[in-house]
């Protein structure tokens, strides 16, 4: 009786719930995997056929244990090891879908985790060791202030880049040391070193003086050259 005073989506959500869980005791799913390597000249095409053997947990959840229906997938013909073949190769054509906007949470995680879109393997640690760009008290913070200066707009829960914020992009475009992510990581670099008395607050805001001064010799220039008529 209390389940049925309960909303669709309440239900579905206890349904879905209550399901996960007992999908942890349930028998493993198990399949037959079978895979050809076919060498056509230099190139080889690679077919994996898997028939389930026991559906295990999937039981619980039928078709949605896939995410999504797919297209029934042809079985493999038998062949042998070694055995000539004809091969009947076709082109398919699909488009790419963009990736799909942040919300403020996604934005903060990929904050936090900015370390795996580095090249730098030492940059890579560093990130990682201070957990990313920002901390947990700032990160929010700064979302918001985007969201004040009117870069960064909420849509339907999704953030979305205002024409402002794009001149923006335009802008620090032409000076990669603005939007760096190993510059990030060699500045908390050297605040660890502060907090290991191994290095100064005042060598520290010395060199960021310097910098700045930098950006205020070349970023004016470039930012008059920089072709702003497509975005306005």
């Amino acid at each position: 009786a209390a389940f049925e005073q309960l909303s669709p989506l309440q239900q579905a959500i206890y349904e879905q719930v209550l399901k996960t869980t007992v999908a942890m005791f349930a028998e493993k799913y198990t399949y037959e995997e079978t895979t050809i390597l076919t060498q056509v000249q230099q190139l080889q095409l690679k077919a994996i056929e898997k028939v389930p053997l026991d559906l295990g947990w999937k039981k619980l959840f039928g078709k949605e244990s896939d995410g999504k229906e797919k297209e029934e997938e042809p079985l493999l013909p038998k062949v042998t090891k070694g055995e000539m073949v004809t091969v009947d190769l076709q082109v398919l054509e699909k488009e790419t879908k963009p990736p799909q906007p942040y919300t403020e949470g996604t934005l903060i995680t990929a904050m936090k985790t900015a370390g795996k879109t580095v090249d730098s393997e030492e940059a890579q640690s560093i990130l990682k060791e201070v957990e990313g760009i920002g901390t947990e008290a700032t990160r929010a913070n700064i979302i918001e202030t985007l969201k004040q200066k009117e870069y960064i707009k909420v849509e339907k829960n999704k953030l979305v880049v205002t024409n402002k914020g794009i001149l923006l992009c335009q802008a620090v475009e032409k000076e990669p040391l603005l939007t760096s992510a190993e510059m990030t990581a060699k500045w908390e670099s050297y605040l660890l070193k502060i907090g290991e008395r191994k290095g100064t607050q005042t060598t520290f805001l010395a060199n960021i003086q310097k910098f700045v001064s930098h950006l205020l010799e070349v970023v004016p220039g470039q930012i008059q050259s920089t072709d702003f008529g497509s975005t306005l």
